[in-house]
């Protein structure tokens, strides 16, 4: 059978974090006919303790990758965190098929580079995931909003395939955009991971903080201005119009909600440095671009991590879900 031909009827979601866990919620809410697996390392974690995404239970099957490798699958996302994505794609070798779509919504630039060699990139969707704004806590997920997925292909298999995405995203609610130029939205999508995100966490502050702060405004606008440069060299037309939009969208975020890299520091858990601040700062070497915002940043997430601690405040609980106040 055509691969454009083919319906997408048989998905998996690899990692329940807190997007992963919103994308299960809406496949398994909106589209029930549609045959879904959320994919785990533990499954024993799950057993009747489910996922809670905003005080709803997250009715899934969960399963291991080794017991799907007879499934015919048609998508798989990968929904795991930036420096899990390697482990995640070699524990699916034996369960991607050859009409089996792969995306992923990890972040930086790398993502799709490590699925194209793991399972070519006739299979790989390019994509990326703008304006979400989702936290887990154990097994408590608050989505505040699930943003806008863009995406698109690289290869004439992959193209063919995208009606049959379309169709899919749309039956299970997800904003969706289909784009010929998904390389800009994934370096638009870095002025805020790999801006907002880092210098947020350096200066521990909350959206409505930040924005109200000078000093963490100009060293974002630095970091910015940074990729910016990076991305035009790359061959992605970003603009001081995207940095300015990117203000306009923090602005209108929940003045005491927080960044997910910041919120990693508090949770005690790895950040995704290196993805984002450590892959900027690569690709400025291997085209002789100065960063030294950039670079500044990143050497206060790594070598001063231990100066960062947790920030004091209020603890709100919401159903067993912490919430670090200002």
């Amino acid at each position: 059978m055509a691969l454009y031909m083919k319906e997408i009827r048989n998905t998996a979601i690899v990692g329940m974090g807190a997007i992963g866990a919103a994308y299960a919620m809406k496949i398994s809410k909106n589209a029930p006919d549609i045959q879904f697996w959320g994919i785990v390392r533990d499954i024993e974690l799950y057993w009747g303790l489910p996922i809670i995404v905003n005080e709803a239970v997250l009715k899934a099957n969960y399963r291991t990758a080794d017991t799907l490798v007879s499934v015919p699958l048609d998508l798989v996302i990968f929904c795991v965190k930036s420096y899990q994505l390697k482990d995640a794609v070699h524990a699916l070798n034996g369960v991607i098929g050859e009409d089996t779509l792969v995306m992923t919504l990890s972040s930086g630039l790398e993502g799709e580079s490590i699925l194209s060699a793991a399972f070519g990139e006739e299979r790989v969707v390019y994509a990326s995931l703008c304006g979400a704004d989702s936290k887990r806590n154990g097994h408590y997920v608050l989505l505040s909003q699930l943003g806008t997925l863009y995406y698109g292909a690289k290869t004439s298999s992959v193209q063919e395939r995208l009606p049959a995405l379309s169709s899919f995203f749309k039956h299970a609610g997800i904003r969706h955009v289909e784009t010929d130029k998904i390389d800009y939205y994934k370096w638009k999508q870095l002025l805020i991971s790999a801006a907002y995100w880092p210098v947020s966490t350096v200066y521990r502050l909350t959206n409505g903080e930040f924005v109200s702060d000078k000093n963490a405004m100009e060293l974002m606008h630095a970091v910015q201005r940074e990729i910016v440069k990076l991305a035009n060299l790359s061959g992605a037309a970003l603009s001081e119009s995207d940095v300015a939009q990117a203000d306009r969208e923090l602005a209108l975020s929940a003045a005491d909600d927080y960044s997910p890299m910041l919120h990693d520091l508090w949770q005690n858990r790895k950040m995704e440095t290196d993805a984002l601040c450590g892959y900027i700062c690569t690709l400025g070497e291997r085209y002789e671009a100065d960063m030294p915002a950039t670079l500044w940043v990143m050497s206060e997430l790594t070598q001063n991590r231990s100066q960062l601690p947790a920030k004091q405040g209020d603890i709100t609980e919401i159903k067993g879900y912490s919430v670090r106040k200002g």
